[in-house]
């Protein structure tokens, strides 16, 4: 099995059940532990889900975008094409007394 057939039943699994098992990944897809954890890390990095002691579970996001049958969008920058910066912090008086 490959892996782009590996990642598209772990997202299936998860948006049914919200969570996933390595070692029921493991029976269901006929991989070993240490591949179903390396697509569970490729879908952490992309953010898809978290990883969990066995196994994982879905983002919110990603859940609700399964259900609907669509791809949630990504965020755009607004213009200027530079990320928006947390306000800068006043400047501090020493405390004197």
């Amino acid at each position: 099995m490959r892996q782009t057939e590996r990642v598209a039943a772990v997202l299936e699994a998860l948006a049914a059940d919200g969570t996933v098992d390595v070692t029921a990944l493991v029976e269901r897809l006929g991989v070993s532990a240490a591949t179903v954890r390396r697509d569970l890390q490729l879908l952490e990095e992309q953010r898809m889900l978290s990883r969990t002691h066995g196994g994982a579970v879905a983002h919110d996001v990603w859940l609700r975008a399964a259900a609907c049958g669509t791809r949630p969008r990504a965020t755009r920058r607004r213009s200027g094409g530079s990320p928006r910066r947390p306000p800068r912090a006043s400047p501090t008086v020493p405390w004197s007394g």
